[in-house]
């Protein structure tokens, strides 16, 4: 159905039957790339000229891999698929980290809508906002804000009948 432009990610709508599927894909692999080499050098440069009795010596290392693991996660595949079914009334939330995956399954009395988390005028996380529970993200990083990721959420929620929450500033529990 519709595709919004992003630069880290993508937020692509298709029907299957009676599902909706929407789906997000991480893009921005590279960056976790980026991040953990530069921490990987940051970490060699500084065990190579530490003085192993300083207690910096020691923060500055734990430190350094610390930053290794964060790029290193960074650069994992992560998708988020929401199936909404039409005839089972049902959402289906999968989330996969590289070989980690979890499923929620949620009635549409449960949800209370869906809806853009906005932080700033140009990008906003796709939310949908569970009733008794905390909200879920829609996509795996922030999209851009434009007329297209409204136009697929809109789409949802007429062919679902959920409700259409308004933009602003949402937390996740």
């Amino acid at each position: 159905m519709t595709e919004g432009p992003n630069l880290f990610g993508n937020l692509l709508l298709t029907r299957n039957g009676d599902q909706l599927i929407l789906h997000s894909k991480n893009n921005a692999r590279w960056f976790g790339v980026l991040y953990g080499g530069i921490a990987v050098m940051w970490t060699n440069s500084w065990i190579s000229a530490g003085n192993w009795t300083d207690p910096n010596y020691w923060f500055g290392s734990v430190a350094g891999v610390a930053f290794i693991l964060i790029g290193g996660f960074f650069a994992l595949p992560r998708t988020i698929t929401t199936i909404f079914d039409l005839r089972s009334r049902q959402v289906a939330f999968n989330t996969t980290i590289w070989r980690y995956q979890r499923t929620h399954i949620y009635s549409f009395a449960d949800v209370a809508g869906l809806g853009f988390s906005q932080d700033d005028d140009t990008s906003c996380m796709p939310m949908l906002k569970i009733k008794n529970g905390p909200s879920r993200w829609l996509a795996t990083v922030n999209v851009k804000f434009d007329p297209s990721n409204m136009e697929t959420l809109r789409t949802v929620c007429t062919e679902t009948g959920l409700r259409a929450l308004p933009t602003g500033r949402w937390s996740l529990v």
